[in-house]
């Protein structure tokens, strides 16, 4: 083997876990809908808009750099930890209708996409503001508090999800109660 053919096989063995990771983040993309589910995203929209307010309207002592530091940590690890419980449940029996028969987009899948999608917001919301603090200007403030308004706001994107899936495990179990002779829908729920 010659020195350059060396090199070029060194050279792609370091670009190679790229790729893999370059293929995970293509197939979370593609589940979370692309750039027009983005653009058309209420959160985003709104936090553009709150973004754009606050940079505007804001006082000069006002540092979204460091808001954003302070806060979205904390928020990360909880989505981290919920992610977690997600998966570590992900055999019980109701994950089965979540998953559609191993649909390569049901609703599982889907949620786990809005989770990856809502870490990698925070994590660029905290790699944002660690650059913002080191420059100054309005368009710095804008993409940090318009990073911060749309992690925070995709919390709600979260919740509205896991409604979602909590509503149709309690479906299946309506379903599954019914198909058992479960007579339990006769107790009056006031």
């Amino acid at each position: 083997m010659d020195h350059q053919s060396l090199g070029s096989s060194r050279l792609s063995s370091i670009f190679k876990p790229w790729k893999g990771q370059a293929t995970w983040i293509a197939r979370y993309w593609a589940l979370y809908g692309g750039w027009w589910e983005l653009i058309k995203s209420p959160y985003a929209q709104s936090s553009v808009v709150f973004g754009a307010l606050c940079s505007i309207c804001a006082t000069p002592a006002f540092d979204p750099a460091a808001t954003t530091i302070s806060v979205v940590p904390n928020v990360l690890g909880f989505t981290v930890g919920a992610l977690a419980i997600i998966l570590a449940f992900s055999s019980a029996d109701f994950f089965r209708y979540l998953t559609q028969k191993g649909k390569s987009d049901s609703l599982f899948m889907k949620t786990i996409a809005n989770f990856v999608h809502f870490i990698l917001i925070q994590i660029g919301a905290l790699l944002l503001s660690i650059f913002s603090s080191a420059h100054s200007g309005i368009i710095w403030k804008f993409a940090t508090v318009t990073m911060l308004t749309y992690a925070v706001l995709t919390t709600l994107s979260i919740v509205i999800q896991l409604f979602q899936m909590a509503t149709v495990y309690n479906m299946s179990t309506k379903a599954t109660s019914v198909k058992d002779g479960d007579d339990s829908e006769k107790i009056d729920e006031r």
